[in-house]
C-alpha cells in the first residue's frame, strides 16, 4: 500500500547531481590548496638555490646586473610566468638566470657564456614539479680550441658527480646538438634532495670557474671566433628546434625568439 507519499524523479536527480557538484567542487579546491602549498616550497627551494649559485660566482667574479628590457618579466603560453636577469660577469661573459612559476611546475634555467676565456658554455636547468625534480647539468663545446687546459675542465665538472650518485639518472632527449654536451649530469629527485640539487649545481659552477681561473683572456678577434661559434649554435635552436626554444618560438615567435637569445639569454650580440 502507499501512503500517498511520493518522490519525483527529477527532484532527486537534482539533489544527486548538487551532490557530485559539490563533491568536485571540494576535491578542486582540495587540489589547488596541496598545489599552493607545494608550489611555494618550491619557490623557496628554487630561489635558495639561485641564491646559492650566484654566491659562488659572486665570490670569484665581479657580478654587474644589466637590464634586460622588454625581456625582463615574461608570460608563456599563458600561464609560465618568467623572471629574467642578466649579469656581466667580468672576466668571462654573459649571465642568465631564469626562474619560471607556473603553478604545478616552477624551472631554474642558468646559462654563464663565457665569452673572454676559452671556456665551455654551461647551461643549468632545474625543474620542481610538484614532488618532483629533475636537474639537466650541461657543459657545450662553443669554442675553436680544444687543448689541454680546457679538457681539464670539462674533467673537474665530471669528477663533482660522486657524491650526487645516489640520486636516480636520468637521460636528456636526443637532439641535433648532442656532439656538443660532452660533461653531463642528468638527476631525477625528490623534495629531500633539495639541499643536495643545490649543493650540486654550486659544485658544477665551482668546478668550471676554478678550473679556468688561470686561463689567459682570448683576444678581440679569438673572442669574435668563439662568439660566431656561439651564435651558430644558437641560431640552429631557433631554425632547428629545442625543447624549450619551440616553446618559446610557439608563443613569441621566431624573430623575438632569436632576439631575446641574442641580446639576453646568451648575450651573443654582445660581441660585434
Amino acid at each position: 500500500m502507499s501512503d500517498g507519499t511520493t518522490v519525483k524523479p527529477k527532484k532527486k536527480a537534482g539533489k544527486i547531481i548538487r551532490r557530485i557538484l559539490l563533491v568536485i567542487v571540494f576535491l578542486i579546491a582540495a587540489f589547488a590548496a596541496f598545489v599552493a602549498v607545494i608550489a611555494s616550497k618550491n619557490i623557496k627551494s628554487m630561489n635558495k638555490a639561485v641564491d646559492d649559485a650566484m654566491a659562488v660566482i659572486s665570490e670569484r667574479y665581479t657580478v654587474t646586473e644589466e637590464d634586460p628590457g622588454e625581456y625582463g618579466k615574461m608570460t608563456i603560453n599563458g600561464i609560465m610566468k618568467f623572471d629574467v636577469k642578466q649579469y656581466d660577469v667580468e672576466g668571462i661573459g654573459n649571465l642568465s638566470v631564469m626562474t619560471m612559476n607556473a603553478g604545478m611546475m616552477q624551472m631554474i634555467s642558468l646559462i654563464l657564456n663565457p665569452q673572454e676565456k676559452n671556456m665551455p658554455l654551461v647551461s643549468a636547468d632545474f625543474m620542481y614539479i610538484l614532488t618532483t625534480r629533475k636537474a639537466y647539468y650541461e657543459l657545450y663545446d662553443l669554442v675553436d680550441t680544444k687543448d689541454e687546459k680546457y679538457e681539464a675542465i670539462l674533467d673537474a665538472f665530471r669528477n663533482i658527480s660522486g657524491p650526487y650518485d645516489s640520486l636516480e639518472d636520468t637521460s636528456s632527449t636526443p637532439a641535433w646538438f648532442d656532439n656538443l654536451r660532452n660533461a653531463t649530469m642528468y638527476k631525477i629527485g625528490k623534495p629531500a634532495d633539495d639541499e643536495a640539487l643545490s649543493e650540486m649545481l654550486c659544485d658544477g659552477l665551482e668546478a668550471v670557474l676554478d678550473a679556468s681561473s688561470d686561463l689567459p683572456q682570448l683576444t678581440e678577434e679569438e673572442q669574435k671566433t668563439k662568439n660566431e661559434i656561439t651564435k651558430q649554435y644558437t641560431d640552429g635552436l631557433v631554425s632547428k628546434g629545442g625543447i624549450s626554444t619551440d616553446m618559446f618560438k610557439s608563443s613569441l615567435g621566431e624573430d623575438v625568439t632569436r632576439d631575446f637569445f641574442s641580446k639576453v639569454l646568451f648575450g651573443t650580440g654582445r660581441i660585434d
